[in-house]
């Protein structure tokens, strides 16, 4: 099985011991660690593209030279350099994002755009922004962080519809179905945020929960909790339309 080595250097830190405190220490080993894995992440990645290339099959793939790229993690942001190739037909590739799942224009590692995502929830931009600083350390701009709230959301809308349309052509599995189902929705308002400070309105958002009953959530104890419960958050009038459909696929009904 072909592997790679991945090694993380000895770091050896002298400090003086006058005027420091516990806080001092902690945020000084959290900074040098960021700083050994940024490192670490950037030379394993050049480890796997020096594979890729010297694996590739001859002939097919003429190799260009390298291309450097900044890519953001949850240790901050890392270069590397990668291959490019280009085909008979003058086509580009790129072996290493294949090898690892990068999409094309990709520059925020997945771990990284959930976190930034999941902080936005629950507050404003600019907030999130000194999250981030505590978090995962580093810089971050409050217009990137919206920006990049705004992809991955395109993203995962894209993604249902592609769901809800496979379900409007049946395309998936048949299974029993319950002899009871339930369905529950309500909706809320939120603020939108908008470039700037500029305050951006309201957005009736609609959340459904669909389930078949309610079961025993432990051996003992009166807890309980909803069984094949599943969740769907939507907008606009056809919300209902797109719940029942996915109350369609997950309990047959």
């Amino acid at each position: 099985m072909d592997t790679i080595t991945i090694t993380f250097p000895q770091v050896k830190v002298k400090i003086p011991i006058k005027g420091l405190t516990f806080d001092n220490i902690e945020d000084m080993i959290f900074e040098i660690s960021q700083n050994i894995a940024r490192k670490v992440f950037e030379k394993a990645i050049t480890d796997i593209d020096d594979y890729l290339r010297n694996k590739r099959e001859k002939g097919k793939l003429k190799n260009t030279g390298k291309r450097g790229k900044y890519f953001l993690t949850r240790f901050g942001d890392i270069l590397y350099f990668r291959t490019r190739y280009k085909d008979r037909c003058g086509k580009s590739h790129y072996l290493l994002d294949e090898a690892l799942s990068i999409v094309k224009n990709q520059r925020i590692s997945l771990s990284r755009a959930r976190i930034e995502c999941f902080l936005s929830a629950f507050s404003s931009y600019r907030e999130v922004v000194e999250g981030i600083r505590l978090l995962i350390g580093g810089p971050r701009c409050h217009e990137a962080i919206r920006q990049s709230v705004i992809k991955e959301g395109k993203l995962i809308i894209e993604n249902q519809e592609k769901r809800l349309k496979q379900i409007e052509n049946l395309d998936y599995p048949d299974k029993e179905a319950p002899d009871t189902a339930y369905l529950e929705a309500d909706a809320t308002y939120i603020t939108l945020q908008k470039k700037g400070q500029e305050k951006g309105g309201k957005l009736e958002v609609k959340a459904g929960v669909g389930y078949t009953g309610k079961e025993a959530r432990y051996k003992t104890g009166k807890s309980k909790r909803l069984k094949e419960k599943f969740t769907f958050i939507g907008t606009g009038k056809d919300f209902m339309e797109k719940l029942s459909l996915l109350a369609e696929e997950r309990l047959s009904l």
